[in-house]
C-alpha cells in the first residue's frame, strides 16, 4: 500500500493512494484526502498480523 503526495486538487484532494495485493495493482493511485492516512495505518497493520 501507497499513500503519497500530490498537487492539491479543487476538491480538496492531496494525495494518492495506491494497493498492490501479490502482482496485482488493486487501486491504482485515485486522489484523496489527506485524512485518509489513519486507513493506510489501518491497513497496514492488519496485514502485519496476517503475516
Amino acid at each position: 500500500m501507497n499513500f503519497a503526495s500530490k498537487s492539491k486538487t479543487i476538491e480538496g484532494h492531496t494525495k494518492y493512494i495506491s494497493v498492490k495485493v501479490g502482482d496485482n495493482v488493486v487501486l491504482d493511485k485515485p486522489s484523496t484526502h489527506d485524512n485518509m492516512h489513519d486507513f493506510v495505518v489501518s491497513v497496514t497493520a492488519i496485514l502485519a498480523t496476517l503475516g
